[in-house]
């Protein structure tokens, strides 16, 4: 199973760069070509060639997500029971992972310490130290904060359980 889609890759990383990355040298392919095909618009007025770049670009980038879902999987999959409908929090590991195979340490150091965290939470879920439960009614952007608290040990009125 796929975890994330090209469309959450151009979420965080720029259609520009993923063409850049994915496309052969004797046949570049641009972000607008790999973004009207992603969308599912016609090529129809490109030469048989950039079609055909176009559709290994896009094979690339849906090889490299299967590859990262593969790695969820490992860590995962056979552990676990993956809970329906799936977090959110592991579609970004999926995309923290492609990206990092896309792109390598490459820059500045970030992808590899972002990679190195989604690969530490996945560890952290398989040997039972995080709970990995369902998604419970968090927008669909992500941008939702769930906190999830113990019991209020002070309240306005009394400073009870204060220990000095």
């Amino acid at each position: 199973m796929r975890y994330a889609s090209i469309m959450d890759l151009v979420e965080r990383v720029s259609i520009d760069d993923l063409a850049e990355r994915v496309s052969t040298e004797e046949h570049g392919v641009t972000g607008d070509l790999l973004g009207k095909k992603i969308e599912g618009g016609s090529l129809s007025g490109e030469s048989a060639t950039i079609r055909g770049a176009v559709e290994l670009a896009v094979e690339r980038l849906n090889q490299v997500l299967d590859d990262a879902s593969a790695d969820i999987d490992g860590y995962l999959g056979a552990q676990l029971p993956l809970p329906d409908p799936l977090p959110r929090t592991i579609k970004v590991r999926c995309v923290d992972i492609a990206i990092y195979r896309l792109f390598g340490g490459a820059g500045d150091g970030e992808r590899e310490k972002i990679y190195d965290g989604a690969m530490a939470w996945l560890r952290k879920v398989g040997n039972g130290d995080i709970a990995l439960t369902g998604d419970d009614g968090a927008d669909a952007d992500g941008n939702d904060v769930l906190v999830d608290a113990g019991e209020r040990v002070f309240d306005k009125d009394s400073l009870a359980g204060f220990t000095a």
